[in-house]
């Protein structure tokens, strides 16, 4: 099974069927507004309407993908450059892996924001050595403070502290887990 990245997937089909009104081979766009496939096997065939026409369906996404995003990441590489000691008070050095585990909790939050909550504006955090060997993840703004760690240790939960206005906001989660109350917390006024 395949599954299409998560973000709005763009279908083209080749229209195999028999139905005398549709031309063999033909290419042409589907709206993919009104449904959502999460996963597909190669080759599955799928009907349209009640017609039966059966439809061979090369699958291209256009996977959601934040360059502001991608750049801040970027920027945040300097990060393995820190190794044991860097700041003589022996403090640990960063490893790719969990660093690599802080951008994908980035990503996934900023996809979900994209697909559930239909925006793509949700500051850009800044992205820095923490901890332990951890990761921190701060977004800052006029109105709004949230610091996420993503710990050196991966069986270690995420926290999360924030505050906008006289709300307050503290969690932990698991790093593969999308927080909604993150979400909510970074969407709402």
């Amino acid at each position: 099974m395949g599954a299409i990245p998560l973000g709005k997937p763009s279908l083209q089909s080749s229209f195999t069927g028999t139905d005398s009104t549709m031309e063999n081979e033909s290419n042409r766009d589907i709206d993919t507004s009104s449904f959502y496939i999460k996963s597909f096997s190669v080759g599955d065939l799928f009907k349209l309407g009640d017609s039966g026409t059966e439809v061979d369906v090369s699958f291209t996404t256009s996977s959601y993908e934040n360059v502001e995003l991608e750049t801040a990441i970027e920027k945040s590489k300097y990060i393995l450059d820190l190794e044991n000691n860097w700041d003589e008070e022996d403090s640990f050095g960063y490893e790719e892996e969990t660093l690599n585990r802080a951008y994908s909790f980035l990503r996934r939050h900023f996809e979900e924001a994209n697909r559930d909550f239909s925006t793509n504006t949700l500051d850009i955090p800044n992205i820095y050595h923490g901890r332990d060997g951890g990761i921190d993840i701060l977004w800052d703004k006029e109105n709004l403070r949230l610091l996420t760690h993503v710990p050196k240790d991966e069986n270690s939960e995420v926290t999360l502290y924030g505050e906008k206005g006289a709300t307050k906001f503290e969690t932990r989660i698991k790093h593969n887990v999308i927080s909604k109350e993150l979400l909510f917390f970074l969407t709402t006024s």
